[in-house]
């Protein structure tokens, strides 16, 4: 049986603010950024995940939001 792993980091976020107290959300670029990985997980015939893996963080989840949904 073999397992591989692939580490993704986080997408382009907003910097931080008093207003987002370290939860920093992705930037419209990174919004952009996360559907990308998606389209090419999808495109490189990457196979589906049977888990993903995240940090709580806003930018992390936001990140991988497209490619659990596709």
């Amino acid at each position: 049986m073999c397992m591989r792993c692939l580490l993704f980091r986080h997408a382009d976020r907003e910097p931080h603010t008093l207003e987002n107290r370290m939860e920093p959300r992705l930037t419209l670029k990174g919004q952009r950024q996360a559907q990308k990985l998606a389209e090419t997980c999808r495109l490189e015939g990457i196979a589906k995940p049977t888990e993903l893996w995240s940090s709580p963080r806003k930018r992390a989840l936001e990140t991988l939001r497209p490619t659990s949904e596709s």
